[in-house]
């Protein structure tokens, strides 16, 4: 099965940098919050369709992502780290029972 290609966008923390480099502090936080919210909506159609008997496999392979992202790019890694006091938005996960 074919897909469209996936939308691409400017970098987000590319941008909140920007921000925080002109002192523009609420403006960084709203870029990285919006960044939030853009990758959360393309990942939850596709956890929706796990059963939610899968979540603790779907946990597990998400933080071995995280590690192994951090492990390949010591800057990232560092960046992540930075990025920890900021405030999210909060989410809405619902799960298909089965």
């Amino acid at each position: 099965m074919m897909f469209g290609k996936p939308k691409t966008t400017a970098p987000y923390l590319t941008r909140a940098l920007e921000a925080i480099d002109a002192e523009k502090f609420p403006e960084a936080q709203q870029i990285i919050q919006d960044g939030a919210i853009d990758y959360f909506v393309r990942f939850k159609p596709a956890a929706a369709t796990i059963p939610v008997k899968d979540a603790p496999l779907l946990i597990h392979l998400y933080r071995h992502m995280a590690d192994e992202l951090e492990r390949a790019d010591p800057v990232a890694a560092s960046l992540a780290e930075k990025l920890k006091p900021i405030k999210l938005p909060p989410i809405t996960f619902t799960r298909r029972s089965k």
